[in-house]
């Protein structure tokens, strides 16, 4: 049994360590840093909430250096929105295929609310729609929580 959690644990690490360079930090005018992750080499995809009204946001980047970014998109009824990012390239993460996810599955969310990388363990509780009401969520959103499955 020990064996199969010390494998657990290395995959998981592996995953953080391919994964967290896509994550950078988000901080707007208003409030708290949060998480996004790169969409493609000039986009990062965020929570819409933590940007509240700002337009134009600084991006920290895993390297420790910052850009800027300028809000391009926002959907709020599923909490997204996409910043455009200049003066530096961010590099998006491998995507994985999620035709085999299941309600239940153990899921990784990797965030970078700070200068380092963090990462959490949770687990699907919803597919598609499934967790979307009229007014948006069915869950209060928490910053740098939200993410895509990467591939590990």
């Amino acid at each position: 049994m020990a064996d199969g959690v010390q494998e657990f644990s290395d995959a998981l690490a592996g995953a953080v360590e391919r994964t967290a360079p896509a994550v950078v930090r988000v901080e707007g005018r208003r409030r708290a840093a949060a998480s996004g992750v790169a969409w493609s080499e000039d986009v990062v995809v965020t929570a819409d909430h933590v940007l509240e009204w700002d337009e134009d946001v600084t991006i920290g980047l895993p390297e420790g250096a910052t850009a800027t970014a300028s809000v391009v998109g926002r959907d709020p009824g599923t909490d997204l929105a996409a910043l455009r990012v200049t003066g530096a390239k961010v590099k998006a993460p491998a995507w994985s295929d999620l035709d085999g996810l299941k309600v239940g599955h153990v899921v990784l969310a990797v965030s970078r609310p700070g200068r380092t990388a963090q990462a959490r363990l949770g687990i699907v509780s919803a597919l598609a729609d499934a967790w979307r009401t009229p007014g948006g969520t069915s869950a209060p959103p928490r910053a740098g929580s939200r993410g895509r499955r990467t591939s590990s």
